[in-house]
This record gives structure tokens, sequence and C-alpha cells, in this order.
């Protein structure tokens, strides 16, 4: 059985609309490896995206968040980056060095968001949303509360017997200290797709368990791990996570194509992701 664990915006979607989505998106993504496309039923959704709204408003609308809603920190630094990634790697924008484009940071948070919403990555996305995302980010690796409650969830929905996780985005994350908290679960693979899992100082310097040294736990239960990204995917700043988590970990780079390229859909149908769960067989 595979466990699907989602990334951000995922605050108004639930299992019922969403686990359709992945199963399909993942039978494409075995039919182009070859795979029987059927192994894509298995696979189970974890949602807990609405754990980051207060209680009894699912139904409402996201805050019209702007660019004075960023805040400086964690917020910030991660946007940064975020630009800073998409300047050096996204083919539809200016390069740092072009002399056509003003300074980076002078003009501040707005200019960075202005740019990225023409990013492969965030093409489409409207600002609040990817503001939104950006607090979620910071929410769950900053508030012990809102990482308990989603470590609960999962604990609670994980499907007995599941041997593959597959997870996107912050869900890597998730999925990651889920595991490495359980060690009698009987995981045998994770699969994590666009993962900001290697981003330092904000994100794997601060994950559960801490680093030793430099390098990240290896869950004590965890016979393999495949980590999958798009080489334009901004949020994957680190696209080699065995430089994080040792050498056992295998890093795939993959072509999403011209935009939405850290799309979870994008990724499950991906040939590279179907011929992982060749392992099931």
């Amino acid at each position: 059985m595979i466990t699907g664990i989602h990334g951000i915006g995922y605050q108004r979607l639930t299992a019922l609309t969403e686990q359709p989505k992945w199963r399909a998106a993942l039978a494409k993504g075995l039919t182009s490896a070859g795979v029987d496309p059927a192994l894509a039923d298995q696979l189970q959704f974890i949602a807990y995206g609405d754990l980051f709204l207060p209680k009894g408003v699912l139904a409402a609308a996201d805050p019209p968040l702007d660019a004075s809603d960023v805040e400086p920190g964690f917020e910030t630094a991660l946007l940064t980056l975020w630009y800073q990634e998409a300047r050096l790697k996204d083919p539809n924008l200016p390069k740092p060095e072009d002399a056509v484009l003003p300074p980076a940071l002078p003009g501040g948070v707005q200019r960075m968001l202005d740019l990225l919403s023409q990013s492969k990555t965030f093409a489409g996305l409207a600002e609040r949303a990817l503001i939104l995302n950006l607090k979620q980010v910071h929410r769950y690796m900053s508030e012990p509360a809102i990482r308990s409650a989603i470590q609960a969830r999962i604990a609670q929905s994980a499907p007995a017997g599941a041997r593959i996780v597959i997870s996107h985005s912050l869900g890597t994350v998730v999925a990651y200290e889920a595991i490495c908290a359980h060690p009698e679960w009987k995981i045998e693979g994770l699969i994590t797709m666009g993962s900001p899992l290697g981003i330092r100082n904000l994100i794997f310097d601060r994950l559960t368990p801490q680093p030793v040294a430099g390098i990240g736990t290896w869950p004590e239960n965890l016979k393999w791990w495949v980590n999958v990204a798009d080489e334009g995917d901004v949020v994957a700043i680190e696209k080699k996570l065995k430089n994080c988590f040792g050498s056992a970990v295998e890093d795939w780079i993959v072509d999403n194509g011209f935009a939405e390229v850290h799309g979870a859909e994008k990724y499950l149908a991906q040939a590279a992701v179907g011929a992982v769960i060749r392992r099931l067989l």
C-alpha cells in the first residue's frame, strides 16, 4: 500500500477530492514506466491542510494578503531564497547578471513577489496564495502546536501495512519527521518530490530529529529513499538530498515541462516515479 502526503496550498482541499487526482497522475507515471497502472489504486491520500485554518472557516475565502503581510525573518528569508533560485534556474526570467533587471533587493518584497509570479514554479498563482504558501511553511517550522497537530493527523490517518510514502513539497518535511517518529511502521521506501528538506538554516537545521554534524538522520525503518526534483523547481533549492542525508539517497532529476513545475501531479505523472513504485512488486 502507498501513502500520499501533500504539501502547501491544500488548506481547502480534502482527501475525497484529491485522492482521485493523485491516483490518476500516478497511473500515468506507472504506465510510462511500463508498470501496471492499477497499483495507483493502492494510494491512500492523507489531508492535513485544513489544520492551517481557524476552526469553522473551511468555506471562507483566503485572506487578502499582500506584500506588507510578508513578515521579516523566516518569511522574507525564504522568499529571498526562492527569488534567487528562480533568477538562477528559470529560463523564463532574466538572470542575475542581466543589466536590464534592476538590482535584486532594493525595492524589496513586492519586486520578489512580482518576479516569482512569472516563474515556472509559481506562474498563475495569485500573490496572496503565494504569500499564504510562505506562511504555511513558516507556521509548520515555527509553531509547535500546528506541527504537533499535523504530525498527529498523519499518525492517526496512516494506513496499516503501507510500504511506500510519496510526499510532495512541505509534505516531504512532514513525511520525513513522521517516519522518523514511528520506527514501528513498516515503511520500506520514501519518495520525496519537489522537496525543501535541504534548505539549510530555515528547514534542514530545524528538523526533528535534528541533524548531527551537518547530516540528517536516516529513518531506521527505511530501506530506500528516492528524491525527485525538476531542475527549475524553486521550492526544491537543494536538488540532491544526498548532500544532506547521506549517499543512500537516490536523487533523480526530471523535466516537468514549462509551467507549474512544482505541481504534485506533474511529479506523480513522471515515468521516474512510476519506476520507483515497481519496487512494490
